[in-house]
């Protein structure tokens, strides 16, 4: 019998064991899966590119934390893709060092913040960003990603000034309406324009698609022009640096005659017309020397003091003035008014020496994040008094106008130092990658035929041989639009602006990305995860789904933690509502809410033992337990934040009325709590006013009048305070110095300036009841024999 004949192909091709097939098939998936993730995280970086300039530049609270969790969603996504591979590969970048010592030092300045809910809610966007910047860098690794990022970057940046510029045309001449999509300020919005415009010149000149030069051209023309309409001086400034870079980055390559006179030419004329814009349309005027108001102010004698019911020791709450936008059209005449010289340069020479005294105060740790705004009230700048301006000390700052200042102030000198330090490692990079290439040509790259690479068969650069890679030329962009911004960071707060924020992210990860000398560390290979001895540790350790399970409910925890306080600010504004409705049942229980998922958050606090005090006003049944309630909170809102003047003063306010004149312990702490809003802030007019009125009432009358004289010197239009003043020296039988005090009064009266401005700390100053100072004026008048100025008087009051 012969044998069976020979099946070739069964022999040569032998089936696969079903162990190898389906190893095979695990292996298929996995990749697919990989590329899933990939795909799904690089959608998520481009879609924050997209959205974050277009929402209001991200500074809303629901769009913020939106960014936040879709963060923390991309970083979930790239755990688990890179537990899915089982190999955790990290690109390694010059910032990474740099980045965890500002990290901690930021945690640190947290602990230690005279505001602890404020500077969390910045520490929050801290670690954020630090994150996107691993995400861009770990994620953006190929040409197409440059194909896709950059064109979303130029066309989100030509439909925030394509806005721009219509807002500016149909709102002239309000200037403050072109920042409505980047507030506060047109600055904030120059800001960013500072970034898309040398990225969108670069492309424009060099690029080698027609359709992206097209774009690029479109993009670069759009934002010139808005950032003109901003007339943000400082943006001017800070563009002519950044094409001075431009430039000088562009001089060391070798290029045609014809483009490189082409080019210079073009940038020529880009700051000729810049100036000439600057003096046909700002029209500055010449600098004025600031009145030095503090020689018109007399010294006063020590004397002594009376008031009004201590109820209305409660006054109109302080309100922040910028100090960079021109009021609104109507207001104009009425309240004080500089010229935008005087704001540029003055007032930012001001404000920095403010700033530098409070870095001499807190030199190593700074004042936490996010709190420039309440220490600053108590080194605000004093304003020369005339006939238009109202308070002398009602301005006050969020902001230092100065990134650099700013961050020393808030998280102390070694940060500034180690942000110094992140800087200079960008620029060191994106210029040592430009060294690497000896020559930019002239025309657009695929015209680049010969010599190819014979390896790849695309264009190479004729000198060196090396490929003619796009990415080289957009060095030159990307570290011209971050010039201009820090150079603009001089001169305003540009960085505070979320959006921005990212797009300075992104080019600074495009730019440690795309080095050429970049190399993975020996621990970040990407070697597969090796199991270990047979313990429990290792199983769990080295299994993929425990560990992918690990990564999701720390992301589901993180997500949480950052959501919280965005539901406790839709209670808070949903206890505002509830109270202008006198719904105060619902407001109360709202209010609660809202601080048991943000405790830290002192606004929270204010505002609810603002309604108790208001319910202890308008209840006399309960007026004992409101006011109970309501010391609590103010106790609570004062711990969070000791170093405002303002919580201050409320709270000795509190505990004034539950005192009722008779406790003299709560009366003591009214005075305590008095006495350290004014250590605090010594120019406050309305602690100093409300301890004036506490000690004519216990009969301290002497110690009222220094009070009452101090607080007029500081702030000459407080009518209430003179009212009291001429009371107690009326009581004292100085009737003259009465009688010049409510003449004073009659004075600002006459102005008529508090029906124009009726809110606000200027309001509260002016707030009075004016017939009063008629009747006391026309009775003196009457006892010293002037009949007819009291007759005149007379007939006042009966109008």
């Amino acid at each position: 019998m012969s044998p069976a004949p020979l099946n070739r192909r069964t022999e040569l091709n032998p089936a696969p064991l079903a162990g190898t097939r389906k190893k095979r098939n695990i292996k298929r998936c996995g990749v697919k899966t990989s590329k899933i993730l990939s795909r799904l995280i690089e959608f998520g970086l481009l879609a924050i590119l997209i959205y974050t300039p277009l929402l209001r530049a991200t500074k809303q609270i629901p769009v913020l934390t939106a960014t936040y969790i879709l963060i923390l969603i991309l970083t979930c996504l790239w755990f688990l893709r890179m537990n899915w591979q089982r190999s955790f590969r990290f690109v390694s970048s010059p910032l990474n060092l740099p980045l965890a010592l500002f990290l901690s030092l930021a945690l640190l300045s947290t602990i230690f913040s005279i505001n602890k809910g404020a500077s969390l809610a910045e520490l929050y966007k801290v670690i954020t960003f630090i994150l996107f910047y691993f995400l861009l860098v770990n994620n953006i690794g190929k040409e197409y990603h440059l194909k896709v990022f950059i064109p979303a970057a130029l066309g989100v940046g030509s439909i925030v000034a394509g806005y721009g510029v219509y807002q500016y045309f149909s709102h002239w001449p309000n200037l403050t309406e072109i920042a409505s999509t980047f507030p506060p300020n047109p600055n904030s919005l120059a800001g960013y324009l500072l970034l898309i415009i040398p990225l969108a010149f670069a492309l424009a000149l060099w690029s080698s698609s027609k359709w992206l030069s097209r774009l690029a051209f479109v993009a670069a023309s759009l934002t010139f022009i808005s950032l003109l309409a901003t007339h943000s001086r400082g943006g001017y400034l800070a563009f002519m640096g950044s094409v001075v870079v431009f430039i000088l980055l562009s001089r060391k390559r070798v290029m045609e005659r014809k483009r490189r006179l082409f080019l210079l030419l073009g940038m020529l004329l880009i700051i000729t017309t810049s100036l000439v814009t600057i003096q046909m349309i700002l029209k500055p005027r010449p600098l004025k020397k600031p009145a030095d108001f503090l020689s018109e102010l007399k010294p006063y004698s020590p004397i002594q003091v009376t008031v009004q019911e201590a109820s209305d020791v409660s006054l109109g709450e302080p309100v922040s003035t910028r100090f960079f936008t021109p009021p609104p059209k109507e207001e104009r005449g009425f309240t004080f008014q500089r010229t935008s010289t005087t704001i540029f340069i003055i007032d930012r020479l001001q404000m920095w020496g403010r700033t530098l005294e409070i870095i001499r105060d807190y030199p190593f740790l700074g004042t936490g994040m996010g709190t420039y705004g309440i220490i600053f009230k108590r080194h605000k700048i004093p304003i020369p008094l005339n006939n238009e301006t109202i308070a002398r000390y009602g301005m006050s700052a969020r902001f230092a106008h100065n990134e650099y200042l700013q961050i020393a102030a808030e998280t102390g000198l070694p940060s500034l130092v180690i942000f110094l330090w992140i800087i200079t490692l960008i620029f060191r990079t994106g210029l040592r990658t430009l060294t690497k290439v000896t020559q930019l040509p002239s025309y657009p790259v695929t015209q680049l035929k010969e010599p190819a690479n014979r390896q790849t068969g695309k264009p190479a650069n004729r000198q060196t041989g090396q490929l003619a890679n796009w990415q080289n030329y957009l060095i030159i962009g990307l570290l011209s639009g971050l010039t201009g911004l820090l150079l603009h960071s001089l001169v305003d707060f540009v960085l505070r602006p979320p959006a921005t924020d990212i797009l300075f992210i992104y080019f600074a990860a495009l730019i440690m990305r795309y080095q050429q000398t970049g190399k993975l560390a020996n621990w970040q290979t990407g070697k597969p995860i090796t199991h270990h001895p047979d313990t429990l540790f290792s199983h769990l350790y080295h299994s993929p789904l425990i560990r992918g399970s690990l990564i999701i409910c720390i992301t589901l925890i993180l997500t949480a933690q950052v959501t919280l306080p965005l539901i406790a600010y839709r209670h808070y504004r949903k206890g505002i509502d509830y109270q202008k409705e006198k719904a105060f049942d619902r407001a109360i229980s709202s209010y609660l809410i809202a601080q048991r998922l943000e405790p830290t958050n002192d606004r929270y606090h204010k505002n609810l033992g603002d309604l108790y005090r208001h319910l202890a006003l308008v209840s006399k049944e309960e007026r004992r337990f409101w006011l109970e309630k309501a010391t609590r909170e103010y106790e609570k809102m004062v711990l969070l934040s000791p170093r405002d003047s303002h919580y201050r003063r409320d709270l000795g306010v509190i505990y004034w009325l539950a005192s009722q004149g008779k406790d003299r312990l709560l009366i003591n702490k009214s005075i305590a709590q008095f006495r350290e809003s004014l250590k605090v802030d010594p120019t406050f007019p309305f602690s100093s006013c409300a301890l004036g009125i506490i000690y004519a009432k216990i009969g301290w009358e002497d110690e009222a009048i220094e009070k009452f004289a101090r607080t007029v010197y500081y702030e000459p239009n407080y009518v209430e305070a003179r009212y009291n003043l001429a009371i107690l020296y009326s009581k004292k039988g100085s009737y003259n110095r009465a009688l010049s005090e409510y003449e004073k009064i009659v004075e600002i009266e006459e102005r008529n300036l508090f029906p124009k401005i009726s809110s606000g700390y200027e309001g509260a100053l002016l707030k009075f009841d004016y017939t009063l100072a008629h009747l006391q004026l026309a009775r003196l008048y009457e006892m010293g024999g002037r009949l007819e100025e009291a007759k005149a008087e007379y007939k006042h009051l009966l109008k």
